[in-house]
């Protein structure tokens, strides 16, 4: 997921905008929230974008709290992030359009703070890039907390092929990778809660 092109292409060049489902089975309609992204960053000849960020995967901590991976690499500028985010203190968007806008075209938290609506709290969690992670695995996509001391990561690797613009496909060569991290100390996943529920298998017999 990106951010969104409503109503147009120049409010996905420009918005850091980015939105949160919450879907709940009580109340009659799923709330709405906003995700403020990163926006521009720059480092030498090489520009992440707004319209850039792309968020790979998320995971509940409980909850209001959540692991959320935003990244993006270009070229030599390479950004892999796992974010931690609380929604207790964010105002839900009261819809797809406020004021005669979509959410997007307020482009940042101070846009939408002069409607009332306040973004989920977020704060750095890890650094992909500072824990050794191979720097040519640039689609982080897949997480799960598997308990408040363990983290994993996978990456996308595309079914190991690339296409051009001109529809010619190739091998890249990236087979599929998962990193493990042990977290310790103050490190680990504050407040995480296990699923109540897990999957059991059962056995068919004749």
């Amino acid at each position: 997921p990106s951010t969104m092109a409503i109503p147009s292409e120049e409010v996905l060049r420009n918005t850091r905008v980015m939105r949160i489902v919450e879907l709940d089975p009580s109340p009659p309609h799923p709330s709405l929230f906003a995700y403020i992204n990163d926006g521009t960053v720059t480092s030498g000849n090489d520009t992440i974008k707004p319209e850039d960020w792309e968020i790979g995967d998320a995971a509940a901590i409980n909850d209001s709290e959540f692991l959320v991976m935003e990244h993006k690499a270009i070229k030599s500028l390479s950004r892999l992030l796992i974010y931690r985010i609380n929604i207790v203190r964010a105002i839900p968007i009261p819809g797809n359009w406020v004021n005669g806008k979509t959410i997007e075209q307020y482009t940042d938290g101070k846009g939408l703070a002069s409607l009332g609506i306040t973004p989920v709290e977020k704060s750095l969690f890890l650094d992909l890039n500072k824990t050794g992670w191979d720097p040519s695995l640039v689609k982080p996509a897949d997480m799960a907390i598997v308990s408040d001391s363990t983290l994993a990561v996978g990456i996308d690797n595309d079914y190991g092929i690339e296409t051009s613009k001109e529809g010619k496909v190739t091998a890249r060569g990236i087979d599929p990778v998962i990193y493990v991290f042990s977290l310790k100390g103050h490190n680990k996943i504050a407040r995480y809660m296990a699923p109540a529920q897990s999957i059991g298998a059962t056995t068919a017999s004749n």
